[in-house]
């Protein structure tokens, strides 16, 4: 695995980070979208110093990132019971159609046992 230096931009700040070859494209989406929510605290009025928003635009995308896992869940949840349901329908179905088969007659059971 090679490992590369990228540069982030935060609010004018160049950080330095080494991170993989192939998680680069990742990490400067990471960069650009925590750059995006700090600047929308930025934009506040009041002047905030840098910890102070960076820190606030970590809670806040860790905040996204609890509701979306908590959506996932609800999301898994909800696709599991109704896999369940179309799989208890299928029980079903299963159950009603071997009681309406036709018995074979004697000859065509002889022919199947052949």
């Amino acid at each position: 695995m090679s490992i590369d230096t990228v540069s982030i931009n935060l609010l004018d700040r160049d950080f330095k980070l080494k991170c993989p070859v192939e998680e680069i494209k990742k990490l400067e989406a990471a960069g650009a979208y925590l750059n995006t929510k700090m600047q929308d605290i930025n934009k506040g009025g009041t002047t905030l110093g840098f910890e102070r928003v960076a820190v606030m635009a970590a809670i806040n995308v860790a905040y996204e990132l609890l509701n979306l896992r908590e959506e996932k869940e609800d999301q898994s949840e909800s696709v599991n019971a109704r896999i369940k349901a179309l799989h208890d329908k299928i029980d079903e179905a299963l159950a009603a159609s071997h009681l309406e088969l036709p018995k074979p007659l004697l000859g065509e059971q002889q022919a199947l046992d052949i």
